[in-house]
């Protein structure tokens, strides 16, 4: 049986390598490519040997031929634009986090300036753990740190309201 498919190949392929590639331009200045020779008059023609059959431009058949898209080729555009959508769903994912991660930073600053504005005693615990008010000074100075944050992540038209 191995010997039969390794001769069948090896008949396969020396068709193959004896194959001619004809390649003519019509009257209208299209180019073709077949293995057949063309019927007619044409402009050029010229018959390429077989080294050149498996090189001819894939290109130029399909842009100068009115054949429509092989599957393949509907496979591979079908492929990169659902890459390219995976690809915008990702972008917009994480802009929409950024968005949001923003947007929570943003009222937690609000909420920090507005409980340093309100007067209200604020605690805060000193390095043995013990709790200490804060003074007018300390306030002040976390009420400064609260407005740069709120500026920072709502801009400059919400860190006034």
């Amino acid at each position: 049986m191995k010997k039969l498919s390794a001769v069948l190949m090896l008949f396969t392929f020396s068709l193959a390598s004896s194959a001619e590639l004809h390649r003519w331009v019509d009257a209208q200045g299209h180019v073709y490519y077949s293995d057949q020779a063309p019927s007619g008059f044409f402009k050029h023609q010229k018959v390429l040997p077989a080294q050149h059959a498996a090189a001819a431009p894939v290109s130029d058949i399909r842009e100068n031929s009115a054949a429509p898209k092989t599957l393949v080729d509907k496979e591979l555009e079908f492929r990169k634009r659902r890459i390219e959508a995976e690809e915008a769903r990702i972008k917009q994912e994480k802009e929409r986090a950024t968005d949001n991660a923003a947007r929570q930073n943003c009222t937690l600053a609000k909420n920090d300036l507005k409980n340093l504005q309100e007067g209200g005693r604020l605690v805060r615990y000193d390095e043995r753990g013990e709790r200490a008010f804060l003074t007018d000074h300390e306030r002040e100075a976390r009420a400064e740190e609260a407005e740069k944050a709120v500026e920072q992540w709502c801009g400059q038209k919400n860190a006034q309201k």
